[in-house]
């Protein structure tokens, strides 16, 4: 039974956090550019105030990145250290059984 703990789920789901934080962005753009094709701006004009919201709210939110990347490092960290904590104790068991 191996009582170390694998941190790569987590750092998975953090990195998936960072990727929809990218691709919200990306589909603003995306969503921005097709509004200025649409004939009649009062029928887009409360998609592009959402749209302006929403970026306030990653303005905002810059912050938020940095953050997810120091808990990604932190949990990488995390699971090199219990790599090594595992190496140590096989080697442990290796030379026990030597001796």
């Amino acid at each position: 039974r191996n009582p170390f703990v694998n941190f790569q789920p987590a750092i998975k789901e953090l990195e998936k956090v960072l990727g929809y934080l990218k691709g919200v962005s990306a589909l603003l753009d995306e969503l921005e550019k097709f509004i200025k094709n649409v004939p009649g701006p009062e029928s887009t004009k409360s998609i592009k105030t959402t749209i302006n919201s929403m970026r306030q709210v990653l303005r905002e939110a810059t912050g938020l990145n940095d953050k997810i990347m120091e808990l990604i490092n932190a949990f990488k960290a995390l699971q090199d250290i219990t790599h090594l904590l595992q190496a140590i104790q096989q080697f442990g068991r290796t030379l026990k059984e030597v001796v």
